[in-house]
Order: structure tokens, then C-alpha cells, then sequence
């Protein structure tokens, strides 16, 4: 017979085997134990005392081939002999301790296949009952037991769990201070009670106790393996809280190593995995860096891959590391994986653990972004639902997620109630922000661009300035190097950029492109988000561009955004964006420079733009818009058909992509209409006026009460209808036209440009159907807007170039006026809408004693606000209220005429020393405005062309330039063309002026639009018979005025006593020698200064002519006729600019005699305007000015020089009393014996 076998020897024998499985995760290994106690089990009676030991013995290695492989049969093996087990060892047993302990283990390594609050509770209570009853080896059982509250915790979320746990791991880690498992335990506890605390002394005792586990203990020990994955975790929780440098890295060294020991399917490896791959993905998104991205994206699905209790946090790491790929890369694959994993990882816990409303926050974040970028509002929607759930718990993560949530909502809806809900939501986030939080920048940075919207939305400045404090703040929190340290910056230019728009500061444009230029260089390696920092400089620039008409910056601009396409390649997330901004900037230039090639190149980029984008993108419908604009453009130049069909498609594709409540389709609607206009013109079609009619009655009706963008709607509608009224003698869409033009004025927020076109438009329109007191109503708000649509903010090319489509609107306002029987309001008109741009000049220095600088500033920033910046109604209404409310202070406390022109009453007194004739053209009438004896004669003067003449006149003036090298044929036909001209003034103007005013001998001329560019006082006629001259010279002495105000004002001011500065330039640098300047000089005799050659420099005559009260200048100038501001004195050194020379004051200069060519014209496309280097010197206080339209001879200008002051020396003393009659009779005695060109240009300004 053959003896029973020994139980005792099967478990003898599967003892080393289930250690070395448990070390190194040896399957094969295990699978031998668990036979051997199968075996031992098999051989023991049922009655025996020790089966419950074995049935234990056995249920624990079955636990452990579960943990290791995951097979659910091994986990209900496990579970059935362990209850067995337990079942069999009641209080007292001495195998209780252990068959409990067993259990407690199983059903927490089962709680991924079973996460119930009844399992691991059940766990628990089976660990307690362990560790209550054991004596022998305590503190493994005080580790099981803290392990379980510790995982009851993560699953509930219960603090007091956790707090036992660490209490009672202490327990253990006093009984066996030795022991790496009971202390690395501890250590591994502490670590999670400071990530759900971020009690600081948790953290660092946790540090202490985890290095104290890992340095002295063996590699690939199971304590070492256990602690070094702790330690990885830990470092990264303290990184992710305190900021400190280098704590990423090391974690990743430390998790390295670890895993170098740790076999696959280590029970342990997935947990050092999922740290390890939450270090790489942190150190890789703070450096910008994809391939560590990467690494990040590989290490995590391992992790996922291998599974175990905590698939749910792995899923989440997973998802977190995907979001940084698409981050970086804009990859959308990466984005949807990651949603799929987000939702996995929350569907995975409970509402009560506290992992949940992290996982929420991740999944929502992402579903946001993938709205923004693909344009799927139940992204929107689900995100919206699933976060605000989470909202009542409080964190700073979930208050700043709440917070971009509700921004994105209010950019698609518009509620502004929601903007302030989202403010407000930021703003809790950072006060719930631990102290040194490294999430500080970030969430300062999310407030400071979330007010900024509230700002720019509500006009708030104090909102602004908070905004740009706190964004400040969050660059200087972040390190240069840091990959978000150019996102922070981006968002601070464009808090200064809204600030500039609200205020009109022109120091905080600048600042916003230093900031954006920094965030769009500061970079020493390739960044993928390079292209995103460039194309916001770009539009920076742009934006400086548009309200400073700096054409230095619009060309910096175009060239950034260039790189921006660049730097974005085919595939680049950005590229869309990037080439949509480079074809607005061509845009703009196109609209700056009239250059055709500039607009086929926006054109096809724009047209590139809406090709680079993903279908869907909630971004594609605006960027179809700007082709659909381009296009028009474009026809307008090549009239191409098919260029506006195309337009038409876009827009509606555009239209059909968008939510009907969408804030953008009244724009659409707007250019949907605009088109069909522009083919309407193109082929005459009915029909397509029709549509452009309706279009832009929806776009209208579609557009948010207050909308800035509802006065350009108005506007093209009042177009439309007033087309529909001229094209098919409609009258009943004149009443309409009118209607909508008069509603486009009233839009207070709308661009000073669409306001003050609407009314020359609804004045035009009124005056065509003779409606005239209608007309003059239209036409006084267009004047009234011509000071607000030249801000002072804009550079003066930019103003020259915003009046110039203005030019003839006084003019048309006189018109209306004078055929309305109201000739004394004509006056009025004329004296308000021209001489803008000089008016400004004055009136701050006029203001300067009186209102005082700040009030004045006050204003410039309102301006600035209504006119440039973007915001919802109640803003603008604000700004508006705010606006009248601070002009109506000025003109109650003592100013009355405050931003106004004086009335009539006041201006009347200006014929008192003789008539002033304002000679006005229109396009349906001309006529002859005297002002004298208190009233206003109308001298009518029928419907004439002077433009026709001005522009003889100015190619006669140009071939002046070269008279004196003119062949004698060329001379003959010069002044044949000078004598049409004079004939011509003669004939239409003069002669009937003259008759008017009868007698006088006295005269000052006020000429209005191209008048303004033409010698009346020179008009004459010749007698072929007596082969004589005759003409105004002959009648009367005639000096010229800007405005009636401008004369005024120099009558006002009493005579300066003479105190010469004499500046000659017979030599300057790349110009024609004037051998008689010096000459000339000497000619007026004895002079306090002199400045000639080298010593007449720009700093030297600007300081010396202060310091006189007269100026005589004899040298040359330079016009630019299309930019008059630029035109200026040529010193020796460069060019004193008539702008500067204005600016100048100068409150006790009495005569400027400007012995140089052309001093006295002005531009062409702004004679009102009388921007010139007379006007100039005029402006800045010289009471009299004597200048040429022309150009005349060195030899001639020396004579003239001379015999007109002889005469101002004739009572005895130099005087300017008399500067008009003495110019007078020396051009008398001129004219007998010289040319034309030697005497018709030369005129007096002033008294």
C-alpha cells in the first residue's frame, strides 16, 4: 500500500513558486503553485482543521493569476473558495486573520469587473476583520487594511477613508520602521491624501518616506517597484502644484528605472506606466515638444492596454495626452480619440468619486474645442450639460472650464448675460487657486481674455484696464522659455489691442504689437504654434494700420502673415487661419494702394483660405464671406460675370451653413445683397435688384438691436432702394431709401464713414426729387460727422484720405441750403465742412485755456470707442450717452460753440471791412455767396465745371515748373492755357461778382471745392482791339480766407510790430540752384536773423521762426498734391512739413511772405481743406501770409520780393497793415511788362 500523500508537502512546495509569481509575474511559475494546492486542497478531508487554511491558500493564488491575467473565471475561483474559506474560520480561528485578508485582497483586485460600493465595502470589512484579529506579522495585515480604505476612497470619495488609511498605515510603518512595504505604504497614502489636499506637509513627509523605500532597497524588489511607482506619482502631483523645475524630470528618471525591472504583465507596471506617461506628457506640452508628446501617447496605451482597477484614470491620462498632440498639431483624429476616452473615463466612476468631476471637466474642455474647431453644436450642448452638473463643486478647473464654456455659448448666441455669468465663473477659479498654484498663469490668463470680451462688449475701460493688469500678470508668472509663455502673451495684445479700441490710446497699440511681436519671435527651437502667434502680429499691425494709417505697419503686416502661411504648412491646423488673415491684409492694402495685383492676390489666397478649411469648421462661413467680398472687388475691376455669380454662391453656401440665430448671418445677408446689387449693375437685371432688395431687408431685420454693423446694413439698403427709385422712376422707393438712409445716421455705434455716406446719400437722394429742406437736413448730418470721421487718432493720411470722399459734401449741403431759400445756413454749412483737418489743429489750441487737456482726451478716447472698436448695443449707447453728456458740460460751462462752427450771427460781422465772396460749386448749382452789411447776397453763377478748369489749371501749373527752360512756342502755349483760365474765371465768376458788390474796392475770397485750386483774384479778360489786360486786379484788392472764422480771428488779434527772420537757400541738396535768394534777402532789407544755406536747417528754422513775428522764405518747397499734409519747406537738411509747421503756435507772428513755388496751392483731391504750406503758416498764428499757386522764375520771385516790401517800408516803418494792397499794386505794375506766369499766382491771406 501506498501512503496518503501530505498536504503538507504540496504547500511546501508552491510556497517558492507563488513568491516568484508574485515577484516577477512568472505565469508559468503560478500555474505549478496552483496545481500544488489544488493538490494539497484535493488530499485534505473535509473535516480536517487546516482546509480552511488551504482553501485560502489556493483563493489567493487564483486572486493573484487574476490580477495578473484578467481572466474573470480566475476572480470567481477565487471568490468561491475564499468564501468558503471564511465561512469555515468564525471569531477565534486561528486561520481567520488570513482567509480574510485573502478575501479583502480578491474583491479589491475584482473591482474593476465588479465597481459596486458593495464590493469594496465588503473588502474592507474583510481587511478590518483581518487586521482586528491578527497577532502574528500585524503590520502586512495594517497594509492591506490601508490599501483597501485607500481604494474605498478613490471610489467613494469618502475623507475620512483616507485619513484612516493613513492612520492606520502609520500604525504599521511604527511596528516595522524596517520594513519597506509597511513604510513605502504609508509613504504611498500621504502622496494621495496631498493630491486630494494639497496639504503641503503630506506631500513633503510622502517624499521623505518614498526616497527612504526606494534608494536602500534592491532593484526589482517588489517594495522598491511599489515605492518607485508611488515616488513617480508624487513627484508629478507636487510639479503639478507647486511649478517647482526639475520634479517632471525626475519623475520621468524614476519611473524609467522602475520599469526597467518591472517584467510585462507585473501587477504593478501598469500604475508606472500611467504615471510615466503623465510626466512625459506634461514635460512635452509645457516645452512645446511633439516628439515627447509622443513618447506620452505610446506609454499610455501600454498602460491601457494592460488594464487593472485603474483603466479609468489610464483612459484619462490617455485622452489628456491626445488633447496636448491635437494641441500642438491640431491633428482632429487626435481630439475625437480623446473625447472617446474622456467619456470612457468618466462612464467608468461613480458621481461620488471625486476622479469623476475631473474626468467631467477633461471630456467637456475637449468637447468645446472640438465645437470650435468642426462646428458640432451637440458637442456644444453635451459639454454644457455634462459640465454644469460639476459646477456646484466648486474647484478652480471646473469654475474656469464653466467659464470657456459659457465665452464660446455668448460668441455663437450673443447673451451678454452669459459673458458676464463666464467673467464671473473665472474669476472664482482664480480665488479658489491654492496659494503658488502653478495653474495661476493659466487661469489669470483665461479671466484677463474673458473680461476682455466683457470689456470690449460692455465699453467698460475700468473692466480693461483690470484685463490688462491680469494678463500682464500671467506672462510675468511664466517663464520665457515656457511653451504657453507666447499663448499668454498673444492674449495680452489682444487685451491692449481692445484697450486702444476703447480709448484711442495709441501707447497700447504699440504695446500690442511689441507683446505680439515678442510672442511671435521669442522662440530659440520650432514651435507648431508659431503660425497662430505670427498671424495674430499680423493682425495687430493691421489694426494699427487701420486707425493710424501707418503704411509701414500695413506692409509689416502683410509680410508676417506671409510667414504665417509659411510657418503653416499643407496639413497645419492653422493654415486656414493663417492664409483667411493673410487675404484680409492683402484686402486692406488693396484698399490703401488701388492695386490690382494686390487684389488678385487676396482674391487667391482668400480663395486658398476657404480650400484649407475642414467642412464644418465653424470659422469656414466667415472666410467664404471675405472671398465673396473679394470677388465683388474683383469685378469691379475686370468686369468678369462669372466673379459675381460665384460671390452670390458663397454667400448663400455660407448662409446655409450657419444657426438662424447666428450672429453673423445679418452680415451675410448683407453681402448676399451687395452682390446681387453689383450684378444688378452689371446686367441690368431686374430681378437681381429684387434679390440685393431683400437681402438687405433681412439683414436689417436679422441684425441684434445695437448692432455696430446694423448702420451698414441701412446703408446698402438705402442704396438698393434708392437704385430701384432712379433705375425705374420708382417713387414709392423713395420714401424707403430716405427711411433707411435716416435710420443708418441714427445708428450711433456704427463707423463714422457709413454714418456720414448715409447722409450725404439721404441729402443727394432728397435733393434729386426737390425735396430741398429734406436734403439740407441730410446734408447738415454729414457735415455735422466730417470732424468725428477724421479722428485724431488716425494718422493724417489716413484723415486726407477719409475726406477726400468727402470733398464736395459742404459744397452739396450749400446747395440744398441756398435752393431751400436759406442762404445764411449755406454760410453756416460751408464754414462747418471745410477746413476740417486745420480746425482740429486749432481747436485744441483754442480748447487749451478753456476746457483744458483732459477733457479734451476724454473725448478723443470716446471717439476712438464708438468709431473703432466692436461691442453689443448697451456699449455703445453707453459710449454715446457718455459722449453728449461731456460735450454738453463743455458748451454749458462757457463754450457754447464747443465742436461746433460759429452761426451765422456770429460770422456776420466778417463783411464789416468789405465783402467776402464764397464762391460755392455743386453738382446742380454754383453760386457766389456775399457776405456783407450784416447779410448774405446770392450771386448765381449757373451750373458750371470749375473741376474741368481746376484740372486745366493744375497741368498748367505743373508746366510752370519748367517755364523758364520752355522753348518761346511752349511759353506762348502756357500762357495761352493761364489766359483760357483767367478768361474763364473772368467770364463765370468774376465779372458777376464784381457787379454785385459794385463799388468796393476791398474784397476777400472764400472759394469752396475746386475753386479753391484757382486764381479769382487774377481773373481777367483781354481785349484783342486795345490789346489790354482788364480784370479784378483792376477793381479791387483781394486777399483770401480759409473760413470766415480763420478771418475773423485775424482781424481780432492786434498788429505785431516787425521782427525779421530772413532764410535763404540758393543751395539745396537735390534741387535746382536759386542764385538770386541770397540777393533777395538783402532786397527787404535789414532783417534780426538770418539763416541761410548750411545754417537754415529743420531744427533751426522751426526754433528761430517761434521766435519772430515775421518769416521771409526764399527757397524751395516740395507739393505732394495727394497727400498736401507732406508737402513742405526744403532746408538744407531735410523738410519742415506743413503738418509741423501748423502745429507750431504762435501767438504773436504777424506775416509769412513765402517767395517759393507752389506755397499757396493745395491738394487736388482737398481744396476745402487749404492745406498748404500758406495755410500752414496761417493756421499756426501768422496773421498774414504771402504765398504762390505757382511756380515762378528766381530772378522774378527777387523783384516781386522787393517791390512789395518797399511799399510795406513806405509809411516808415515795416508794417503788415496794408500786405493785400501792397501786393496788389506791385502785381499792377508786374503785369504791364512781364508774363503771366510771372505774376498770376502770387496772393495774400488774412485781414
Amino acid at each position: 500500500m501506498t501512503a496518503d500523500p501530505d498536504p503538507r508537502a504540496f504547500t511546501a512546495a508552491a510556497v517558492p513558486l507563488l513568491q516568484a509569481a508574485e515577484a516577477t509575474g512568472d505565469a508559468e511559475a503560478l500555474d505549478r503553485g496552483i496545481a500544488l494546492l489544488a493538490a494539497g486542497l484535493e488530499a485534505t478531508g473535509d473535516d480536517d482543521p487546516m482546509r480552511a487554511a488551504r482553501q485560502g491558500n489556493l483563493g489567493n493564488a487564483w486572486s493573484l493569476r487574476f490580477h495578473l491575467r484578467r481572466d474573470p473565471h480566475d476572480l470567481r475561483t477565487a471568490l468561491d473558495l475564499l468564501t468558503e474559506a471564511t465561512g469555515r474560520t468564525g471569531p477565534g480561528h486561528p486561520h481567520r486573520p488570513n482567509t480574510h485578508l485573502f478575501l479583502g485582497v480578491a474583491l479589491l483586485r475584482g473591482l474593476d469587473l465588479a465597481p459596486r460600493t458593495e464590493v469594496i465595502t465588503a473588502a474592507v470589512t474583510a481587511l478590518e476583520v483581518a487586521a482586528a484579529e491578527a497577532t502574528d506579522n500585524r503590520p502586512l495585515y495594517l497594509v492591506n487594511l490601508g490599501n483597501g480604505l485607500r481604494m474605498s476612497f478613490e471610489w467613494q470619495g469618502g475623507r475620512e477613508d483616507l485619513d484612516r488609511a493613513v492612520a492606520v498605515l502609520e500604525e504599521a510603518a511604527r511596528l516595522a520602521p524596517a520594513d519597506p512595504v509597511a513604510v513605502g505604504a504609508l509613504g504611498g497614502v500621504l502622496s494621495r491624501r496631498y493630491a486630494a489636499t494639497g496639504e503641503v506637509r503630506d506631500g513633503l513627509r510622502a517624499l521623505e518616506l518614498l526616497r527612504a523605500t526606494v534608494d536602500p532597497v534592491p532593484a526589482g524588489h517588489p517594495a522598491r517597484i511599489v515605492a518607485g511607482c508611488n515616488l513617480g506619482h508624487l513627484l508629478v502631483e507636487l510639479h503639478q502644484r507647486t511649478g517647482g523645475a526639475g520634479l517632471v524630470d525626475d519623475a520621468i528618471t524614476v519611473l524609467d528605472d522602475v520599469l526597467s525591472t518591472t517584467a510585462p504583465g507585473h501587477p504593478e507596471r501598469s500604475r508606472c506606466l500611467l504615471g510615466l506617461g503623465t510626466a512625459l506628457r506634461l514635460r512635452g506640452a509645457e516645452a512645446g515638444d511633439v516628439e515627447v508628446v509622443e513618447r506620452s501617447v505610446a506609454v499610455l496605451r501600454e498602460a491601457a492596454a494592460d488594464g487593472g482597477v485603474d483603466h479609468a484614470r489610464q483612459a484619462f491620462a490617455l485622452a489628456n495626452a491626445l488633447r496636448v498632440r491635437f494641441d500642438l498639431t491640431g491633428a482632429r483624429d487626435a481630439l475625437a480619440e480623446a473625447v472617446t476616452h474622456y467619456r470612457s473615463a468618466v462612464a467608468a466612476v461613480p458621481g461620488t468619486n471625486p476622479d469623476h468631476v475631473v474626468f467631467t471637466t477633461g471630456l467637456t474642455a475637449a468637447l468645446r474645442l472640438s465645437f470650435e474647431h468642426t462646428g458640432d453644436v451637440d458637442a456644444l450642448a453635451e459639454a454644457m450639460r455634462a459640465h454644469e452638473r460639476v459646477v456646484p463643486t466648486g474647484t478652480p478647473e471646473v469654475l474656469s472650464g464653466w467659464s470657456a464654456l459659457l465665452r464660446t455659448a455668448f460668441h455663437r448666441n450673443g447673451d451678454l448675460a452669459v459673458l458676464h455669468e463666464s467673467a464671473q465663473a473665472a474669476q472664482q477659479a482664480v480665488d479658489a487657486l491654492e496659494p503658488g498654484s502653478p495653474r495661476r498663469p493659466v487661469l489669470l490668463s483665461n479671466l484677463a481674455m474673458t473680461i476682455t470680451d466683457l470689456a470690449g462688449r460692455t465699453g467698460r475701460t475700468d473692466l480693461l484696464d483690470h484685463a490688462v493688469t491680469i494678463a500682464e500678470a500671467a506672462v510675468d508668472a511664466t517663464p520665457p522659455g515656457h511653451a504657453d509663455h507666447a499663448t499668454r502673451a498673444t492674449n495680452l495684445s489682444t487685451a491692449l489691442v481692445t484697450r486702444f479700441e476703447l480709448t484711442g490710446d495709441l501707447a497700447a497699440i504699440d504695446a500690442a504689437v511689441r507683446v505680439a511681436r515678442a510672442a511671435a519671435d521669442g522662440h530659440t527651437r520650432p514651435d507648431p504654434r508659431r503660425a497662430a502667434y505670427l498671424t495674430n502680429l499680423g493682425n495687430v499691425l493691421v489694426r494699427r494700420y487701420e486707425h493710424t494709417g501707418d503704411t509701414p505697419s500695413l506692409h509689416e503686416a502683410v509680410a508676417v502673415q506671409r510667414d504665417a502661411v509659411e510657418a503653416a504648412t499643407e496639413g497645419h491646423p492653422d493654415r486656414a487661419r493663417a492664409l483667411a488673415n493673410l487675404g484680409h491684409a492683402l484686402s486692406v492694402r488693396f484698399e490703401a494702394e488701388s492695386a490690382d495685383d494686390v487684389l488678385k492676390q487676396a482674391v487667391k489666397t482668400l480663395a486658398a483660405a476657404v480650400d484649407a478649411s475642414a467642412p464644418g469648421d465653424p470659422s469656414l462661413p466667415g472666410r467664404q464671406g471675405n472671398l465673396s467680398s473679394g470677388l465683388v472687388d474683383l469685378h469691379r475691376r475686370t468686369g468678369e460675370a462669372e466673379l459675381l455669380d460665384l460671390a452670390i454662391a458663397l454667400r448663400r453656401e455660407a448662409l446655409d451653413a450657419l444657426d438662424p440665430a447666428h450672429l453673423d448671418r445679418a452680415t451675410h445677408l448683407n453681402g448676399l445683397g451687395i452682390a446681387h446689387l453689383r450684378r444688378y449693375e452689371a446686367t441690368g437685371d431686374r430681378s437681381d435688384l429684387d434679390r440685393s432688395i431683400t437681402a438687405l431687408e433681412r439683414a436689417v431685420e436679422a441684425a441684434p438691436a445695437g448692432d455696430r454693423r446694423a448702420g451698414t446694413h441701412l446703408y446698402n439698403l438705402g442704396n438698393a432702394l434708392a437704385t430701384r427709385a432712379r433705375r425705374h422712376d420708382d417713387r414709392d422707393a423713395t420714401g424707403p431709401a430716405h427711411h433707411a438712409y435716416r435710420r443708418a445716421v441714427a445708428e450711433v455705434g456704427a463707423p463714422a464713414l457709413i454714418r456720414a455716406s448715409a447722409a450725404r446719400a439721404w441729402g443727394g437722394l432728397m435733393a434729386e426729387v426737390g425735396d430741398h429742406p429734406a436734403a439740407v437736413e441730410g446734408y447738415e448730418q454729414a457735415v455735422e460727422l466730417l470732424d468725428t470721421l477724421a479722428w485724431r487718432g488716425l494718422g493724417r493720411r489716413d484723415q486726407e484720405l477719409l475726406l477726400t470722399g468727402f470733398g464736395a459734401v459742404a459744397g452739396e449741403a450749400a446747395a440744398a441750403a441756398i435752393s431751400a431759400g436759406r442762404p445764411e445756413r449755406a454760410v453756416e454749412l460751408l464754414e462747418q465742412g471745410r477746413s476740417v483737418l486745420w480746425n482740429q489743429v486749432v481747436g485744441v489750441r483754442r480748447d487749451r485755456g478753456g476746457i483744458g487737456p483732459g477733457t479734451t482726451a476724454r473725448l478723443d478716447r470716446l471717439r476712438a470707442a464708438l468709431d473703432g472698436a466692436t461691442g453689443d448695443a448697451d456699449r455703445r449707447l453707453a459710449l454715446a450717452a457718455e459722449w453728449d453728456r461731456l460735450v454738453a458740460s463743455v458748451r454749458e460751462s462757457g463754450f457754447p460753440d464747443f465742436l461746433r462752427a460759429p452761426s451765422f450771427d456770429r460770422l456776420r460781422a466778417v463783411g464789416d471791412h468789405g465783402p467776402v465772396v464764397v464762391v460755392n460749386a455743386a453738382s446742380s448749382r454754383c453760386d457766389a455767396l456775399v457776405v456783407a452789411g450784416g447779410r448774405v447776397e446770392v450771386v448765381e453763377l449757373g451750373r458750371l465745371d470749375p473741376g474741368e478748369v481746376a484740372r486745366l489749371y493744375l497741368d498748367t501749373a505743373e508746366r510752370l515748373r519748367d517755364y523758364p527752360h520752355l522753348s518761346r512756342a511752349h511759353r506762348a502755349e502756357v500762357d495761352g492755357r493761364l489766359r483760357a483760365v483767367l478768361e474763364w474765371l473772368w467770364r463765370s465768376v468774376a465779372a458777376k461778382v464784381l457787379d454785385a458788390v459794385g463799388d468796393a474796392d476791398r474784397l476777400w475770397w472764400c472759394p469752396v471745392g475746386p475753386f479753391g485750386l484757382l486764381p479769382l483774384h487774377a481773373a481777367q479778360w483781354h481785349d484783342p482791339v486795345a490789346l489790354t489786360d482788364s480784370g479784378v486786379l483792376d477793381r479791387v484788392v483781394s486777399s483770401y480766407t480759409p473760413t470766415l472764422r480763420a478771418l475773423l480771428e485775424a482781424r481780432e488779434r492786434p498788429e505785431v510790430e516787425a521782427d525779421v527772420l530772413a532764410v535763404a537757400l540758393p543751395e539745396t541738396p537735390g534741387k535746382p540752384p536759386l542764385p538770386h535768394a541770397v540777393e533777395e534777402v538783402r532786397s527787404i532789407g535789414p532783417a534780426r536773423s538770418v539763416l541761410d544755406s548750411a545754417r537754415a536747417t529743420v531744427t533751426a528754422v522751426r526754433a528761430a521762426v517761434a521766435e519772430h513775428s515775421w518769416l521771409h522764405y526764399a527757397g524751395h518747397s516740395s507739393q505732394d498734391l495727394r497727400h498736401p499734409a507732406a508737402t513742405r519747406l526744403d532746408l538744407h537738411d531735410g523738410g519742415l512739413a506743413a503738418i509741423d509747421l501748423a502745429r507750431l503756435d504762435l501767438s504773436a507772428a504777424e506775416l509769412a511772405y513765402l517767395s517759393s513755388c507752389e506755397s499757396g496751392l493745395g491738394g487736388a483731391d482737398l481744396p476745402d481743406e487749404a492745406i498748404h504750406l500758406a495755410g500752414a503758416f496761417h493756421v499756426a498764428g501768422f496773421r498774414h501770409v504771402v504765398a504762390n499757386l505757382n511756380s515762378v522764375g528766381d530772378h522774378t520771385a527777387r523783384l516781386v520780393a522787393g517791390l512789395v516790401y518797399d511799399r510795406l517800408r513806405a509809411s516808415g516803418r515795416l508794417t503788415a497793415t496794408h500786405a493785400a494792397r501792397c501786393l496788389t499794386e506791385v502785381l499792377r505794375e508786374v503785369r504791364t511788362d512781364h508774363p503771366l506766369a510771372a505774376w498770376v499766382g502770387y496772393h495774400h491771406i488774412g485781414p
